[in-house]
């Protein structure tokens, strides 16, 4: 098992892709940037792998949504619909109500799609390589 605690800028498996990835209560504070994290993602899951997601989703109160923007927390759905643009392929997918409906929150599981693990196989050892070389050149300069 690997854990990996930290800024999520680049690919992290390197030669071996995980299993599972979990985001926890993360990408609603990732502004701008969840986006990109998703597609890292893509990068770092194996062809069989899972990636899971807990986190905020929205709320119809906008006093409420600009509290949660003081917390460095955006609801309004764009976690959901970014998941679902990336091309993962949704197993499970909840949007449950909070303390009396003030808010929203979801959960899910996905995958990559057939095809999309077929290209991920194909391109991600291409796009590792890339990467490890740019890091390579600017750590030796």
């Amino acid at each position: 098992m690997k854990l990996h605690h930290g800024e999520y800028n680049a690919p992290v498996a390197g030669g071996d892709p995980f299993d599972l990835i979990v985001f926890s209560y993360c990408l609603t504070m990732i502004q701008p940037g969840y986006a990109e994290v998703l597609r890292l993602a893509q990068l770092d899951l194996s062809p069989r792998g899972h990636i899971a997601i807990v986190d905020f989703h929205d709320s119809s109160f906008g006093w409420f949504r600009r509290w949660m923007g003081v917390n460095h927390v955006r609801m309004e759905g764009q976690v959901l619909q970014a998941l679902q643009e990336s091309g993962f392929k949704l197993h499970s997918c909840q949007v449950r109500s909070a303390y009396g409906g003030v808010w929203r929150w979801i959960t899910l599981v996905g995958r990559l799609p057939n095809l999309r693990r077929l290209l991920t196989r194909l391109f991600v050892a291409r796009a590792r390589r890339d990467w490890q070389s740019r890091a390579g050149l600017a750590t030796h300069m």
